[in-house]
């Protein structure tokens, strides 16, 4: 029995099976205690199967399973991934009549915690605080606040964690972790960082970890506040902690936010010299930073290397949405198509991004045709909705074209959802272009005329995008000093456009009587 329960303590599984086989060719009988050690060192060596075996083997022979027996076996529930089966043995322990304790609790939440079952490991917790027997303690908590927090639930493991000094329980540094990371889900940087300085401060804390680190630089990072986590990195530095990938990831991201490529290509290289190996996650980051400040050589040559040292299917979504992009601002738009197409045939779930980026090739490489082709892909073969970016390439895409009648269709639709800012229209009689990119005011500037033109007559043609105006003119406010930009949206008009006054050089006046002389002939805005 010592020698087996030894067999327990080192994980030993495959002797202490040996032992229990030769105890019974020798024809002595196992006892519950044999039984137990057996079986724990079956759960410290990840052997479910086997553990089941002897727990079946226990009961053929007429033995009772006591507390401890039952907990190795959910024990090795917890580390085989059979949630529900650990939650069966509990059960099955108090139809027993036997009264579970902390272990018996704290297993079976983490082995629903493990599988991503926050709400049975919830309900778990809420069964342990009724239960008079037995009291909650740190690791219950944890386990919880950690599947609270990977299952996106990170109001509910901040209520968790504000219970913790109320039943006078100290947090480990490993909730610690989840709280500042459930901040960071949250948006609430500040938080983040606050907790992670009470606890260098707080005399009797868990002392932050490279891990503490990590969450609270992502939470920064993700707030926008790139600054700050650097500054994280750094201290995380100067207090002796050796960065991890993770903490090299996020501040190479915060580099790349900042717009500072060459000290992101620095981090590349350091945590490489730390004896790290670069992930798809780190490609992805530098690729961004060089794709931000115009360094398209360079990302291609981050991307290829990725290429040749990364397992095949491991280049991301994100570091070809990001070498793309990079592309595009290049102005190697043909090459942007090539890897577009290398995505398709690795069959990769497509996002906006990407195809936000592809348009932009398309825009670069006056491809408009191709343009529509993946507007209409996005949404009808791929479920995508566009956003303002979507729809300001397109129509850039269109209106560059000489395509008015498609960018004109296609800006009613992104002005009926909103996607454009409502002030375009908030003063009557004029037109706020000041929000607008160019090739978008262009449009909405063609839009009005064209309403304009078309009087009350065919109001049913099409949505209508602007109302006649109660004066006898159209103005466009711009931020622009030279009217001229518009000139192209403008040119079939008899009428200049006029300052109309000197102190506000953006407004532009468009005679209303200019517009309905042009309203006899209503030809296609497009150009043949």
């Amino acid at each position: 029995g010592a020698v087996i329960a030894a067999c327990a303590t080192s994980g030993k599984w495959e002797l202490a099976l040996h032992l229990v086989d030769e105890l019974e060719a020798s024809g002595l009988r196992p006892n519950v205690i044999i039984y137990t050690a057996a079986i724990s060192a079956c759960e410290k060596g990840k052997q479910f199967d086997k553990a089941l075996d002897l727990f079946d083997a226990l009961q053929q022979r007429g033995l009772q399973a006591d507390v401890v027996t039952y907990n190795a076996m959910i024990a090795a529930c917890e580390h085989g991934g059979r949630w529900e089966a650990a939650l069966q043995f509990k059960a099955e322990l108090r139809a027993q009549g036997l009264t579970p304790d902390i272990i018996t609790y704290g297993s079976t939440i983490k082995a629903c915690a493990n599988a991503g079952k926050w709400e049975e490991a919830l309900d778990l917790l809420s069964e342990l605080r009724e239960d008079s027997n037995v009291e909650p303690n740190v690791i219950a908590y944890g386990a919880v606040i950690a599947a609270c927090v990977n299952a996106g639930q990170w109001k509910k493991a901040l209520q968790l964690f504000a219970e913790l000094p109320q039943r006078g329980l100290e947090a480990d540094i490993i909730t610690y972790n989840y709280v500042i990371a459930a901040f960071e889900r949250a948006g609430h940087w500040q938080k983040a960082v606050q907790l992670l300085e009470e606890l260098w401060q707080r005399p009797g804390s868990p002392e932050p970890d490279v891990f503490t680190y990590g969450a609270a630089i992502n939470a920064c990072l993700k707030s926008g506040r790139w600054q700050k986590a650097l500054d994280l990195f750094d201290d995380l530095q100067q207090r002796g902690l050796t960065p991890n990938l993770v903490a090299y990831n996020a501040a190479i991201s915060a580099r790349a936010k900042g717009g500072q490529w060459q000290k992101a290509l620095e981090l590349f290289e350091d945590l490489q010299q730390a004896g790290l190996e670069p992930d798809s996650i780190t490609y992805g980051a530098a690729i961004s930073a060089c794709k931000d400040s115009g360094k398209s050589e360079k990302a291609l040559e981050l991307f290829e290397d990725m290429k040749r040292r990364l397992p095949s299917g491991a280049p991301t979504l994100i570091a070809y949405s990001a070498t793309i992009s990079a592309c595009v601002k290049g102005g190697h738009w043909q090459k942007a198509f090539d890897l577009f197409e290398e995505l398709r045939q690795l069959n990769m779930d497509l996002d906006l991004v990407t195809y936000n980026a592809m348009l932009s090739a398309c825009v670069k490489g006056n491809q408009w045709r191709k343009a529509l082709d993946l507007f209409d892909e996005l949404r009808k073969e791929r479920g995508l909705e566009p956003d303002a970016i979507t729809y300001n390439v397109i129509i850039a895409a269109c209106e560059t074209a000489g395509r008015f009648d498609e960018a004109r269709a296609i800006f009613l639709e992104a002005h009926s959802k909103d996607c454009f800012p409502k002030e375009v229209l908030s003063t009557p009689g004029a037109l706020d272009l000041r929000d607008l990119v160019l090739p978008v005011a262009r449009t909405a500037v063609r839009a009005a005329l064209y309403d304009l033109r078309r009087g009350d007559e065919d109001a049913e043609e099409s949505p209508r995008f602007y109302a006649a105006p109660a004066g006898d003119s159209l103005r466009l406010v711009t931020n622009s000093k030279d009217g001229r930009v518009l000139l192209p949206a403008i040119d079939a008009l008899d009428e200049n456009i006029l300052v109309t006054d000197p102190e506000n050089p953006g407004i532009f006046v468009v005679p209303l009587g200019a517009i309905l002389r042009q309203g006899a002939a209503k030809p296609s805005l497009s150009e043949e």
